[in-house]
């Protein structure tokens, strides 16, 4: 039986902090979901281009399946992020890992970009990574989900 939290009130009157962490972090996973299904498609069909693009790799036909593999990983994930989103307790569980994937993620991109030749689509990735999982540590650290 699932409750519906939408009336949910503090002691003011005002609506629950709780909830709206709730929802914050439902968006946050949702999103990041989406990004991270997209980009492992990507790899899948374009592993060369992606690995000159984000890290200045040139790739052989042993990298390429290396690559493909990340992407299947990558997908993997977005698919496990997308079937959490809307369940609270399943956030809770998982959000361990979401926070170490992401600041894990962003600190190796970012790493990436300083050595970069393009470093500007290493650094995006690396911003986007470490808000997420900086937004989601907060959210979590504010009001734990379970």
């Amino acid at each position: 039986m699932r409750v519906d939290n939408s009336m949910v009130t503090s002691s003011r009157g005002l609506p629950s902090t709780r909830h709206a962490n709730e929802r914050a972090a439902q968006f946050l996973v949702a999103s990041m979901a989406i990004g991270e299904m997209s980009v492992g498609m990507v790899i899948l069909v374009l592993p060369l281009q992606v690995a000159l693009a984000l890290v200045d790799a040139v790739l052989d036909a042993r990298g390429s399946i290396v690559a493909r593999m990340m992407g299947i990983a990558v997908l993997a994930l977005g698919v496990t992020w997308w079937q959490a989103r809307g369940d609270t307790p399943g956030l809770a569980r998982y959000g361990a890992g979401f926070i170490v994937y992401n600041l894990g993620v962003g600190a190796l991109f970012c790493w990436a970009a300083l050595t970069a030749s393009q470093p500007a689509i290493p650094w995006i990735v690396s911003v986007v990574h470490l808000a997420a999982g900086m937004a989601f540590m907060v959210l979590v650290w504010r009001n734990p989900l379970s």
